[in-house]
């Protein structure tokens, strides 16, 4: 990532929600985070965003809104089909397209898409030592507050039904369990 550089975030989770602070720490520009739904815009925002866009038939007119152009980097935090080639759709000409969100099913992405905007797709699964210390450190700072991320805690009598509300769409974003909470 350059210094500057304009960066979407595609989701509003929690790898958004470790993504934003991480592309601001590192000099981005411009950090917006874009979803489906605006119940997670808050804690987007909380956690180092600068603008939110709703994702509808006008997203990329509104991300360029948003930016000034089109963004640098896009990262997919989703894991859904078609969210990859969704973002090279979104992603500036010879930008880069970073996949964190992990899709189980087959995906298809517009290779002639790929080519003529010259994209560079970069998958990340795993990390080294040296990616776990930097996040180590970065949390450790005291400048991120990684709480922001926890939308409730439970006990453990209370988590069978928020298992069973995380089956649809929620406003939870990490659920701490207080195994001694009553």
């Amino acid at each position: 990532m350059g210094q500057g550089d304009r960066v979407l975030i595609v989701g509003a989770g929690a790898l958004s929600g470790l993504s934003s602070p991480s592309g601001r720490r590192l000099g981005a520009g411009g950090v917006a985070v874009t979803d489906i739904h605006c119940h997670q815009q808050a804690r987007a925002m909380d956690v180092g965003a600068r603008s939110f866009v709703t994702a509808d038939p006008d997203q990329a007119a509104n991300i360029e809104t948003a930016f000034g152009d089109p963004p640098d980097i896009v990262f997919e935090c989703v894991g859904r089909p078609g969210l990859i080639d969704h973002c090279m759709g979104l992603v500036r000409t010879r930008g880069k397209v970073v996949v964190l969100g992990l899709c189980t099913p087959r995906d298809h992405l517009d290779s002639f898409r790929a080519i003529s905007k010259e994209v560079s797709v970069i998958m990340s699964v795993s990390f080294d030592m040296k990616e776990f210390a930097t996040a180590i450190n970065a949390l450790d700072s005291g400048r991120y507050a990684p709480q922001n991320l926890i939308s409730d805690t439970v006990s453990l009598a209370d988590l069978p039904p928020v298992f069973e509300a995380l089956r649809k769409r929620t406003s939870q974003c990490k659920v701490l369990v207080d195994p001694f909470g009553s």
